[in-house]
């Protein structure tokens, strides 16, 4: 059985956080789903949290814990990707056009 935590920070944007864990109850509830796939879906949906806005250090703390952390598409996270790659946490990026993340070829290539 899976036992993995997905953790997605809260944005600037007041709210998000709540809907987006509504449409993964949502999605998980459908009867468009066979049985089996709304409980493995309902499962996994509940193994996603979500951070509160956190302090630099409190951040940091997170960090080192993190086992990887997955850079999104379209939405690259830019300096949280940096900060996973100083810290030497495993980056995960979505397949893109580009084959890699924008965020960390340019700092890839910065150095």
């Amino acid at each position: 059985r899976p036992r993995g935590l997905a953790l997605l920070l809260d944005g600037t944007g007041a709210g998000w956080s709540p809907v987006t864990a509504a449409r993964l109850r949502g999605v998980a509830a459908s009867p468009l789903l066979a049985a089996a796939e709304r409980r493995v879906l309902a499962g996994a949906a509940n193994r996603v949290g979500f951070l509160p806005r956190l302090t630099a250090q409190a951040y940091a703390a997170v960090l080192a814990a993190a086992d990887a952390v997955w850079d999104t598409w379209p939405y690259s996270g830019v300096s949280t990707t940096v900060e996973a790659a100083a810290a030497g946490v495993p980056i995960f990026d979505a397949a893109s056009t580009l084959g890699a993340s924008p965020s960390l070829c340019a700092a890839h290539h910065a150095r």
